[in-house]
């Protein structure tokens, strides 16, 4: 299980070089040094949101390096494969949750400028939209191929516009 997990993390490492990734350091950087907690607040949306294109990715770079072909050759159970992969993204999700949550709480220290239950709303919606995403979306990428992630957007869009037009009719009423 642990060389499962670290062969998906080497996938993902692999994906963004390093250059790529202190880029992206300094953009972040940027956006808390000049957006103050409004930056750190998007931060804290899109870093979770993000992970959710990972099972993808992952099934991606395991179809180009013909990995799927290779493990065959080793007494590796499909349900393994699987759980590892949930695990991996679980465990990478749950790692950018406590780094978002604080650099939330640093930057409410430092600037004050929202509450810190917002800070915590925001976090906690984003972190279980993402894990619900993950949960939802690798079985219908086994089953569909990079197919089954537009399935699956399809199917959050429907239940987010169903869930505004549901808010709406409440508050109308």
């Amino acid at each position: 299980m642990k060389r499962l997990l670290y062969k998906d993390f080497q996938l993902i490492l692999n994906k963004f070089s390093y250059t790529q990734r202190i880029f992206l350091l300094i953009v972040a950087i940027l956006m808390i040094l000049f957006l103050k907690e409004a930056g750190t607040l998007f931060l804290a949306m899109i870093l979770p949101l993000a992970l959710v294109a990972l099972p993808t990715s992952l099934l991606v770079a395991d179809h180009e390096s013909g990995w799927e072909r290779f493990v065959g050759v080793f007494p590796i159970a499909k349900e393994k494969i699987v759980l590892a992969r949930y695990l991996f993204c679980f465990m990478l999700t749950a790692l950018v949750g406590g780094g978002v949550f604080s650099l939330c709480l640093v930057a409410h220290a430092i600037f004050g400028q929202y509450s810190l239950e917002l800070h915590l709303i925001i976090i906690g919606v984003c972190l279980l939209f993402g894990m619900l995403y993950i949960v939802i979306l690798l079985p219908f990428l086994y089953a569909f191929g990079t197919f089954g992630n537009t399935i699956v957007n399809i199917i959050f869009l429907a239940l987010i516009m169903g869930g505004v037009y549901a808010l709406q009719k409440q508050v109308l009423v």
